[in-house]
């Protein structure tokens, strides 16, 4: 009987462990998504700034050339 309540201590401390290491594992993923997220919005933004900084219309010229509005 003594042996069956250490077994079922050491169970509740390995699952308590597991458990530890699961809730840290989680709040890592968390912060990487966290991060991935904040960098593809900021890659979005970078990208519709030069988007629109860079845009110019183009229309024919003689003989079919294309020519910058500005």
């Amino acid at each position: 009987m003594r042996q069956e309540y250490a077994g079922n201590h050491l169970d509740k401390i390995e699952f308590e462990e597991e458990s530890e290491v699961a809730k840290k594992i989680h709040a890592w993923r968390q912060s990487e998504r966290k991060i991935m997220t904040d960098t593809i919005q900021d890659l979005i933004q970078t990208s519709h700034k030069y988007a629109k900084s860079q845009y110019t219309p183009v229309r024919s010229g003689p003989g079919g050339r294309s020519l910058r509005v500005s």
